[in-house]
């Protein structure tokens, strides 16, 4: 029986540790799992203290009991009093702590109720004798329950088993209350600028969900303000660099048109190659301005576009024929329809080409391959170049970015930008690879 009740035990335990377990996942129903336990513990608190009071207050009521037995015993004694003469002539509602019952043996009974009494704590009921003049019997005396325990007992007694339920319920809750002070004070440091700063994640519940979110809304902040950071740094690069490539053709150009004005020039032939220079840096700063109105209207989405099938196949084939550059076409398939728009398609295959003359190897001929992977069209154009790129490759794509970085030769560095926007406009991708000496453009489209 032992084994039984303790195996019992042991199933009840494992099942409140699961229940435990099974709550903490929702905060609302652990907070009321554990008002519940509190509330239990607190009423077997008060039932276990006031069954604890009324015992203790039995214990010294006897010799009250016995007090009052003496009273009746004198009263009937000294009146000679019969059983019924007893019971018509002694007030026992003068004891109204206690509920008093005169018996006779004759059968006949009588308390201080107009009912009959039963006494359910025989515990407490304490029997006295007593002779009338014409028959024995006993007195019964009983306290009333609610006489039994004073009344700051019971005021001690709820007080106590208050703090029971409150102190369990901390008992319960201090891990979660712990944990919101922990948030919150992780909170402040987050606000304080420590955006790296994360919330230690703690069980599974509202609470650790919350935190997650607030590990992930400052990591999204902390990247927001690096990326913000790192474009305040290329836009202070890039006023730079414009206005290093602006500054360079106008000072030259001012200095012919300061030569020719002044007549500085020894002949005609002179002049003329004054006049020849001049119009070649107008005309790089108008490349470079158009460049710029071209870039600055792709990323603002301020270019119409006309997206279309088409073999891109057989437009490489026309663009390379307009090229005056040695430039091979190698695929396996026989058409290749991607989506596209053709007047972008053109401009990304004029900024490459260009690209080409200004950085290719003229010796070496350029490669452009096309084939199909998984249901996606892979454009790979192929060249030579003497520029350096191992440690550079992934920022060729930057705008105003150039390989010669003293800037002296002739590229704006918006070229590879502009092939970058124009791609990604029509769903693309584009990636670079360089293995020294041969660069590799990479443009990916889907299929159809």
């Amino acid at each position: 029986m032992t084994i039984k009740i303790q195996s019992i035990s042991k199933q009840f335990g494992a099942w409140v540790i699961r229940l435990i377990n099974k709550t903490r996942n929702h905060i609302y129903t652990y907070i009321l799992f554990a008002t519940i336990i509190a509330g239990l513990l607190s009423i077997a608190t008060w039932l276990i203290l006031n069954d604890a009071s009324n015992m203790l207050y039995l214990r010294n009521y006897g010799k009250r009991a016995e007090a009052i037995s003496r009273d009746i015993t004198t009263m009937v004694e000294s009146g000679n009093f019969t059983y019924y003469q007893a019971i018509e002539t002694i007030d026992l509602t003068q004891y109204y702590k206690e509920n008093i019952r005169l018996v006779s043996n004759k059968g006949e009974k009588h308390s201080n109720d107009n009912k009959r009494i039963n006494f359910p704590y025989n515990d407490s009921v304490y029997m006295f004798p007593i002779n009338y003049s014409d028959s024995s019997g006993q007195i019964l005396i009983m306290p009333r329950r609610r006489m039994l325990v004073p009344q700051y007992y019971e005021f001690m007694i709820v007080l106590i088993s208050a703090l029971i339920f409150m102190l369990t319920l901390f008992l319960f809750i201090r891990k979660s209350i712990r944990y919101i002070e922990e948030i919150d004070k992780s909170i402040d440091i987050i606000a304080g600028g420590k955006l790296e700063y994360e919330i230690p994640i703690r069980g599974n519940n509202e609470l650790s969900r919350l935190a997650a979110n607030i590990n992930e809304m400052s990591n999204s902040l902390k990247e927001r303000m690096d990326i913000e950071k790192e474009s305040d740094i290329k836009q202070r690069q890039l006023i730079t660099d414009i206005s290093h490539d602006l500054r360079t053709p106008l000072t030259a150009l001012i200095g012919y048109l300061d030569l020719l004005e002044n007549h500085i020039y020894e002949n005609q032939e002179e002049a003329d190659d004054f006049i020849h220079c001049a119009s070649q840096k107008c005309f790089k700063l108008q490349t470079l301005i158009e460049e710029l109105f071209t870039y600055n209207k792709l990323i603002n989405k301020d270019i119409p576009i006309s997206i279309e099938k088409d073999d891109i196949i057989e437009i490489v084939k026309e663009i390379i024929s307009e090229q005056g550059l040695k430039i091979n076409l190698e695929s396996k398939e026989r058409k290749a329809i991607i989506s596209i728009d053709r007047n972008l398609i053109n401009r990304i295959f004029d900024n490459l080409f260009d690209n080409i003359r200004k950085y290719g190897i003229r010796s070496e001929d350029a490669t452009i391959y096309i084939k199909k992977i998984d249901h996606k069209v892979i454009i790979i154009v192929e060249n030579s170049t003497d520029q350096d790129l191992s440690n550079k490759v992934d920022n060729i794509f930057e705008r105003m970015y150039v390989g010669n970085e003293s800037r002296t030769d002739n590229s704006s560095g918006l070229g590879l930008s502009i092939v970058a926007e124009c791609v990604n406009l029509m769903n693309g991708l584009i990636s670079a690879k360089f293995q020294k000496p041969r660069l590799q453009i990479i443009m990916e489209f889907n299929e159809g």
